[in-house]
């Protein structure tokens, strides 16, 4: 009877020992994509269709995603933005338009549901008109949003953020309204 006591003990913990521990298990095996990118569509349609007269507006954000553990999310999206003047003192205007995020999913794990987040940015203008006026905005900004998976590892999802910062000629602030199609990987 006593050697039965001590050998069930004995016997569970080298299964304990040997079995792989669910949740270091499932890190390390990763069962769907851990990055993707993708372009947001709604800024790459509403640019032009919302450049005034004189003005022609084409921007351009694509979106880097990386999982840095189940649910956060780091987001790096390098915007660029040019602007063409047909006015009079004409010429074309840069901007860069840098967002740094760290998205939490506190729902799901990895690239998929809602998020919160909160992100670094900023706008660099480089202004090649006759009379240039480059200005500069930093901030930062609160975020939430939704991602979809399509299928076969199609991406969208949809971003709302509010930056509050510095310009160039004092306090502001700017919306990022992003609806982007990309894919997982």
């Amino acid at each position: 009877m006593r050697s039965r006591i001590v050998l069930v003990p004995a016997v569970l913990c080298v299964l304990f020992v040997l079995s792989p521990i669910p949740g270091i298990a499932e890190d390390q095996t990763p069962k769907e994509p851990q990055r993707a990118i993708s372009l947001n569509v709604l800024e790459l349609i509403a640019g032009p269709i919302l450049s005034t007269n004189g003005t022609i507006d084409v921007p351009v954000a694509i979106d880097y995603e990386q999982v840095l553990a189940d649910h956060f999310v780091l987001s790096v999206i390098p915007g660029l933005e040019f602007f063409g003047y047909s006015n009079p003192n004409g010429g074309l205007v840069l901007a860069v338009e840098p967002w740094v995020e760290v998205d939490w999913h506190p729902f799901d794990t990895g690239l998929k549901g809602f998020f919160a987040g909160l992100a670094g940015t900023g706008v660099f203008t480089l202004d090649f008109r006759p009379s240039p006026n480059n200005e500069y905005f930093l901030g930062i900004a609160p975020v939430v949003g939704y991602q979809f998976l399509l299928g076969s590892n199609i991406d969208l999802d949809m971003a709302l953020g509010w930056a509050f910062g510095l310009y160039t000629v004092g306090k502001g602030m700017f919306v990022r309204a992003d609806i982007g199609l990309g894919y997982r990987f």
